[in-house]
């Protein structure tokens, strides 16, 4: 039988209680409603579409709605978007808003903002310049409804 030596013992003991001490305590909060997020850099810029820093997409994705987001398993699930309708060709899709939508001074989200602010990811980020439907369009239908239309069914922009 192997014997354990004092060095192994005060090894064990020392790594015993630095994993004790070092281990976070997590507890839920009751009648609290304020989340407090520490970031790894300082925020320089709050635009997403102008930066690529990683605090920036933090916040942002923290902040901002999008038309869809990803659950758990990085499946894409509506945020924004109530409903979703495909042409049956593909290269048209119509979404329609969620109701209740609002910004932060209290005014109705309405499609055409969306509309905007596609227009303006798609000129300037790789990705948004490779999938937006260039040179689709896209028209606002109603308050909540925009169509947009692709160039080809295969624009990977669409696929969700």
């Amino acid at each position: 039988m192997d014997r354990i030596s004092r060095r192994q013992v005060v090894r064990g003991a020392a790594a015993s209680a630095a994993m004790a001490l070092g281990a976070p305590s997590v507890r839920a909060q009751k009648g609290q409603q304020i989340l407090r997020f520490v970031a790894e850099a300082d925020l320089k810029v709050l635009d997403p579409v102008w930066t690529t820093a990683y605090i920036t997409r933090n916040h942002s994705y923290l902040v901002y709605d999008t038309l869809f987001g990803t659950d758990e398993n990085l499946r894409v699930k509506p945020q924004m978007v109530d409903r979703t309708t495909v042409s049956p060709d593909g290269m048209k899709y119509t979404f329609t808003l969620r109701e209740g939508l609002r910004w932060h001074d209290g005014q109705a989200v309405l499609s055409e903002d969306c509309v905007e602010s596609l227009k303006r990811w798609g000129k300037k980020d790789r990705f948004g310049s490779s999938s937006w439907p260039t040179p689709g369009k896209s028209d606002q239908l109603t308050k909540r409804r925009s169509r947009w239309s692709s160039p080809s069914a295969s624009a990977p922009f669409w696929r969700h």
